[in-house]
């Protein structure tokens, strides 16, 4: 781990056990900001890096730290190798962990200005300012949120606006995380899994694949990465998520038209935008499952399901939305069958999540009439119907 002396400006290396208390920087990248290479190894920042732009704000959170008793400084833009994959895998994957360590954050808010003075328009107009902050928009910028034992927000003159605590109300205003898991150090695994992906839901990243890549610690994931991928970084999350967890919230989205027009989807989300407005459902044992599993053909699933009138299936999962009722309920989610499509000889029939009716409001009377079965979703539908559907024709 690559940590900047908060005195002298250079970087040093440390391993294991012998890492340093330290501080971390939490900000939005712009243009012109120092890299590994700039800092030059054993004489520090090189000249030309510190005309960058991004130079000041290497000097003034270094010198933020150092006031505040601390020897060392993490800063994600010039203490990690890029030009190294293994360097870059390991720090991505460690981030959390790094971000969770670290005696203190300092989040740069660098569009937003110093409060002014208690004048009601005038704060009621910083306020706004604060909440439109680009910080709150970014993907990486989430886990450096949660995953500090302390935040402390700066201004872009470098003012402190507060801290974490200080400023829970407005945050939770802001990005919808529970209080509670912005308040203490929690445990993630305390929120489930739809709870935690509607954090992510309205935030952007610069690359496809970092949309999973940067809440991978919040899952408490490790997994390679694969930049060029697309999306199917957020599939392996999902994977790796449901090799862990049996929360089955994990299938409680909905779809977005902007992002996937396709109503036969798998059981898994494209995106973490899917799980806007998810932010209510929680875990709720109302059925003791099997254990499930990912197969050569898809999801292999066993769950609850109730025949519905439109010749569809409704399945039902161990979670329920505490925002949509005072009634306490199963999610439902409508599947299909792809019976027409498979050939003599496949045992188990395979299903498809339909998501033209969103999810389904599950009422007593279902439950009490409702059967198991085991259900196998291929992960893509349409190209598995293709398939089948060119075999048979083949095959006649």
């Amino acid at each position: 781990m690559w940590l900047v002396n908060t005195t002298s400006l250079k970087l040093e290396e440390f391993f294991g056990n012998d890492v340093p208390p330290y501080a971390i920087l939490s900000h939005t990248w712009e243009t012109e900001e120092v890299s590994f290479q700039d800092m030059d190894g054993e004489r520090g920042i090189c000249e030309a890096a510190s005309r960058k732009q991004g130079f000041v704000k290497i000097m003034k959170s270094a010198a933020q730290a150092a006031a505040d008793g601390h020897g060392y400084i993490w800063i994600d833009t010039c203490c990690i190798d890029k030009k190294s994959s293994a360097e870059l895998s390991e720090s991505i994957n460690s981030m959390f962990r790094w971000y969770h360590q670290a005696d203190v954050c300092y989040a740069y808010l660098a569009d937003v200005p110093r409060p002014p003075p208690v004048y009601p328009d005038s704060t009621t107009q910083w306020e706004a300012q604060f909440a439109c902050s680009r910080w709150f928009t970014r993907g990486w910028t989430l886990q450096e949120l949660i995953a500090p034992s302390d935040v402390e927000f700066y201004s872009e003159n470098w003012t402190r606006l507060g801290s974490r605590i200080e400023l829970l109300n407005a945050l939770h205003h802001i990005t919808g995380i529970a209080k509670s898991a912005l308040a203490s150090h929690k445990d993630m695994d305390e929120f489930s899994v739809a709870e935690r992906m509607s954090w992510a839901s309205n935030r952007k990243t610069t690359r496809r694949e970092d949309e999973a890549y940067c809440i991978m610690g919040i899952f408490n994931v490790n997994m390679p990465l694969l930049y060029g991928e697309g999306e199917k970084a957020f599939l392996r999350l999902q994977e790796h998520i449901l090799q862990k967890s049996d929360d089955h919230s994990l299938f409680a989205w909905t779809r977005q038209s902007a992002l996937h027009n396709l109503e036969w989807r798998s059981l898994f989300a494209a995106s973490p935008a899917e799980f806007l407005g998810a932010g209510g459902i929680v875990e709720y044992k109302r059925f003791r499952t099997k254990p499930y599993s990912i197969t050569n053909q898809g999801l292999r699933i066993s769950l609850p399901f109730k025949e519905h009138p439109d010749s569809m299936i409704v399945v039902f999962l161990n979670c329920h939305d505490r925002n949509a009722s005072q009634r306490v309920a199963p999610v439902g989610i409508y599947l299909e069958s792809l019976s027409k499509y498979v050939l003599p000889g496949i045992l188990e029939e395979p299903y498809t999540r339909f998501t033209g009716k969103g999810n389904c409001v599950v009422t007593e009377e279902m439950i009490l009439g409702a059967k198991f079965r085991t259900f196998i979703i291929p992960d893509r539908p349409i190209t598995w119907c293709e398939k089948w559907a060119t075999t048979g024709r083949h095959a006649d």
